[in-house]
C-alpha cells in the first residue's frame, strides 16, 4: 500500500469515534444492533483530524488599504485549516475597531468557504505578536510593497517586493527580504506588550469575535506569547503569566472551542496552579486543554519539548509539576490526556535520522494519540518517510 500519513490519523480518529459512540449509547440506556465493522485504509473526511492546511498569517494593521490576507483564500484542500493572526502593531494599545473589523472579514471568508465549498471546514486560530521576521529599528525600516500571487496549479504562494502603486491584487506588509544580511531580528521581548494587562485586554477583544465564529473555530491555540505564539523566549513564558492568560481565555472563550499549549510541562503547571486556586475551573479546563507540538519528529527532545534522557528529573522537586520530563514519561502523560483533547503540531526535519524514521515516528504518533499534523512543515520529513520502508506490512 502507498503510504499516506492520513491513514494513521484517520484510523486513530475512527477508533476514538467508535469508543465514544459506544460510551454515549450505553450512558443513555439505548439498545442497538451493531453494524459489522471492517477495517479500512480509506481516508476519512473528518474536519477535526488529519492534515491541516493554511495560508500562513494575517497581520492586523491600521496602515493598509487592503488586509494582507490571501484573497480567494485558504487552501483548496478540504478540512482543517490554520490561520495565524499577528498583533504586533497593537503591542502598546488596544486593537482598533478597524483591525477587529478586518479580523471579522477574514473569518467571514472562512465561514463562506464552509457554506459554499467545503462543509468540513474547521479552523485552528493562533494569535501572537512576534512572527520572528522583524528587523531591529533603523531609518531603513519601512513597510514594503508586496505582491501576493497564488499558483492554483501547485497550490503555492509567491511574494515579490516591488515599488508599484497599490492595486486590487496587492497589499502592504512589513517584511524582511530573505537575502538581507544586514537585518538583525528584533527580540521577542521588544515586540510583545510591556504589561501583561495589555495582553489580557487583547484576549477580551479577540474572545468576543472568536465566539461569534465558534461554528468554524476548532482550536484557539497558545496564549499569544513567544515567536509564532509558541510560548517560549518571552518574558511571559513563566508559569504565573501563562496561567493568568490561560485563565482569561478559558473564562471568555466559548467552551465548545478547544484551547492548547506547546508542552506537557506547561499543561501540567497551568492546571495544577489553577487547581490550587479553583478546583472546578481546573477540572473544566482539563477537558478542553490540548497540545500543539511544533517540534515533532525532530530528535529525542523534540526541539525542547522534552528533557534529554541524560538529565535526571524528579517531578516532585518542581512546584506544580512545572518541568520538562523525559520523552517516555511525557508520552505516557499525553497518551492519557489525549483521549479527550486534541494533540497535534508540525514536523521538524533533522539530519540525525533516528527520530524521523517512519517506524519511530509512527510509534510515537500512536502513543501520544496524534490527531492533526501540518501538511507543509516539514515536507522533507514526509518525503523521507516515502523512501524509508516501514516494518509494518500494510504500509
Amino acid at each position: 500500500m502507498v503510504f499516506n500519513f492520513k491513514n494513521i490519523i484517520s484510523k486513530i480518529g475512527l477508533l476514538s469515534l467508535l469508543v465514544n459512540s459506544t460510551i454515549t449509547t450505553y450512558a443513555l440506556g439505548a439498545t442497538y444492533k451493531p453494524e459489522k465493522m471492517v477495517e479500512s485504509y480509506n481516508y476519512l473526511l473528518n474536519p477535526y483530524i488529519g492534515w491541516y492546511y493554511g495560508p500562513g498569517l494575517v497581520r492586523l494593521s491600521d496602515n493598509v488599504e487592503r488586509e494582507c490576507t490571501y484573497y480567494d483564500t485558504f487552501n483548496y484542500e478540504y478540512g482543517l485549516q490554520y490561520l495565524g493572526i499577528v498583533l504586533e502593531e497593537y503591542h502598546d494599545r488596544d486593537i482598533s475597531e478597524k483591525a477587529l473589523t478586518s479580523l471579522k472579514n477574514i473569518l467571514n471568508e472562512v465561514r463562506k468557504r464552509k457554506q459554499t465549498r467545503d462543509p468540513h471546514t474547521q479552523l485552528i486560530i493562533n494569535f501572537y505578536y512576534d512572527n520572528n521576521e522583524n528587523c531591529k529599528t533603523s531609518s531603513s525600516n519601512k513597510y514594503f510593497h508586496v505582491n501576493v500571487k497564488r499558483n492554483r496549479q501547485t497550490k503555492t504562494y509567491k511574494m515579490k517586493i516591488n515599488g508599484k502603486e497599490i492595486s486590487t491584487n496587492e497589499c502592504y506588509k512589513k517584511v524582511k527580504p530573505s537575502d538581507d544580511s544586514s537585518c538583525t531580528i528584533e527580540n521577542t521581548v521588544n515586540i510583545e506588550p510591556k504589561s501583561i494587562d495589555q495582553i489580557l485586554r487583547h484576549v477580551e477583544q479577540i474572545a468576543k469575535i472568536i465566539n461569534e465564529y465558534k461554528d468554524i473555530i476548532y482550536i484557539a491555540r497558545g496564549v499569544l506569547i513567544g515567536p509564532w505564539g509558541e510560548m517560549h523566549t518571552s518574558k511571559y513564558s513563566n508559569l504565573d503569566s501563562m496561567t493568568k492568560i490561560m485563565k482569561k481565555m478559558h473564562k471568555l472563550i466559548d467552551p465548545s472551542i478547544y484551547l492548547s499549549v506547546r508542552t506537557s510541562e506547561q499543561r501540567r503547571g497551568i492546571l495544577n496552579k489553577i487547581k490550587e486556586e479553583n478546583l472546578s475551573m481546573a477540572e473544566q479546563l482539563n477537558k478542553r486543554l490540548g497540545h500543539f507540538n511544533d517540534g515533532l519528529f525532530d530528535r529525542e527532545t523534540d526541539s525542547g519539548t522534552y528533557t534529554a534522557s541524560k538529565y535526571a528529573v524528579n517531578i516532585k522537586d518542581y512546584p506544580y509539576g512545572f518541568v520538562r520530563l523525559h520523552r517516555e514519561d511525557e508520552e505516557k502523560y499525553q497518551n492519557e490526556v489525549s483521549l479527550t483533547v486534541p494533540n497535534g503540531g508540525e514536523s521538524v526535519y533533522n539530519d540525525e535520522s533516528t527520530y524521523r524514521k517512519f517506524d519511530i515516528s509512527d510509534k510515537h504518533s500512536r502513543i501520544i494519540r496524534l490527531s492533526y499534523l501540518n501538511s507543509r512543515h516539514n515536507t522533507k520529513v514526509y518525503d523521507y518517510w516515502k523512501t524509508n520502508k516501514s516494518s509494518i506490512g500494510n504500509w
